[in-house]
């Protein structure tokens, strides 16, 4: 596995697809897997941009509105910026458990927030009634 298709910092390519649908991963969390790698992706070019280690939630709202104006569309907004906060938080929440940066996670990182998340839904008391 080369670095680079196991670092999601160069974008979601061809050879990182491959990589994510080769994966002993259900359809739903490969799906999530490269939703992850995009907003990582996005955090990082943001990030960059203003020379920074932290992603405050302005930052987001700006990029999210700059995203939107192409469509002049206030909801889709609203609705991107809720949905890369929440990308955000998970990310950040992972990064912190495990003493990384954000800016350094890999693609094994993504899989573990992944198959994290789809155990806590097999413990959620709501799923077993």
């Amino acid at each position: 596995m080369s670095n680079q298709s196991n670092n999601p910092s160069s974008y979601i390519n061809e050879d990182l697809l491959k990589q994510i649908e080769d994966m002993n991963l259900s359809v739903y969390q490969k799906h999530h897997v490269r939703l992850l790698c995009h907003c990582l992706h996005v955090f990082r070019e943001i990030l960059a941009e203003k020379d920074a280690k932290i992603l405050s939630s302005n930052d987001l709202k700006l990029w999210t509105d700059k995203q939107s104006a192409r469509f002049d569309d206030k909801v889709f907004s609203d609705s991107l910026f809720r949905q890369m906060c929440i990308a955000r938080s998970k990310l950040e929440e992972f990064s912190l458990k495990n003493d990384k940066d954000l800016q350094n996670l890999v693609l094994d990182d993504l899989v573990s927030i992944i198959n994290q998340n789809h155990e806590e839904e097999l413990d959620d008391p709501k799923e077993k009634m």
